[in-house]
């Protein structure tokens, strides 16, 4: 049976009471839910997923394991056993306004030039974030205030219309291009988070896939969740490392595509240095971390690939 949309979660470990809330959001959506599957792939949980969550309220849910160990394995999965058009992937901590899927649906049928579109994700904080987490909160998928209207493009890199892999709407045949693609290179496999690892770029190039085909990428205001931030995630510790991670795979995405590395020469490192200096000692630390990620991943995708430095 095929179906209008599929709802899409890959998890790994999820925290149950936040879970429990994301699929009450998703019970809650004004779409019919008999118009859209559910689709869960469990990416080697301590405790198998498999009998442990309440989908009796949905007819079309189905519970699936990966047991390789990375979310672009279990979604690569879930794309392969999507039984719709349109695909929205969402994370065990994403609470979906009402009218998401409805509204997503809408968006399929009104702008047929895009692949891949998205929303907005507010932050739910448990503790309130440090003042040091405010500008960076992007990094953790929380990006509320940059999209007062719907804006497109059908250009790599224009961060303001590209959209985040929380609540991403992409069409099936976006995901059967990326999926190819992934084939082809593993190298882009390394672009997800692993478990061990903190990369966040694979949503990116997935999105990225849609204009590779002819198609556009944006983003809509209308399309609004709730991004749950447990305490631990604003940890400067856990932060740094992700702030070094994400940086580090932006890096080898931007190698992958062809995009040249800046030149870093010695008098950029000693303007950097100056600077870095004159700032409080929290900045330091997130600017040393930043460049670590740089660092990091152009130093990976010199391994993978020729990469080009501008002149």
């Amino acid at each position: 049976m095929n179906y209008l949309a599929t709802i899409l979660i890959c998890t790994h470990n999820p925290r149950m009471q936040t879970f429990a809330r994301a699929l009450a959001a998703l019970k809650a959506q004004a779409e019919p839910a008999n118009s859209w599957e559910l689709l869960i792939i469990d990416n080697c949980s301590r405790e198998p997923l498999a009998g442990k969550l309440d989908l009796s309220w949905h007819p079309n849910a189905r519970v699936l394991s990966e047991p390789r160990v990375g979310k672009t394995h279990a979604t690569l999965l879930g794309f392969a056993e999507a039984r719709s058009p349109l695909i929205i992937t969402v994370d065990d901590d994403n609470l979906l306004c009402p009218n998401y899927v409805s509204d997503a649906l809408a968006i399929e049928k009104k702008y047929p030039f895009l692949g891949a579109w998205g929303g907005v994700a507010e932050g739910e904080f448990e503790s309130p974030p440090p003042s040091w987490a405010l500008s960076r909160l992007d990094y953790i998928a929380v990006r509320a205030d940059d999209c007062p209207r719907p804006v497109w493009t059908n250009e790599y890199f224009r961060p303001q219309a590209t959209p985040i892999g929380a609540g991403l709407c992409i069409r099936k045949i976006v995901t059967t291009a990326y999926a190819a693609k992934l084939q082809q290179d593993v190298v882009r496999q390394s672009l997800g988070p692993t478990g061990s690892t903190l990369s966040r770029c694979e949503d990116i190039d997935l999105a990225y896939t849609a204009i590779d085909i002819g198609l556009g990428i944006g983003r809509f205001p209308n399309l609004e969740l709730t991004h749950v931030i447990p305490k631990e995630r604003l940890n400067e510790v856990y932060f740094l490392d992700l702030v070094e991670s994400a940086v580090a795979s932006n890096a080898l995405l931007k190698a992958i595509r062809g995009v040249p590395a800046p030149r870093d020469g010695l008098l950029r490192r000693l303007v950097r240095s100056v600077r870095s200096l004159l700032q409080p000692a929290i900045e330091r630390r997130f600017d040393r971390a930043y460049h670590r990620g740089i660092k990091k991943g152009l130093a990976l995708a010199r391994k993978v690939r020729p990469y080009s430095v501008e002149s």
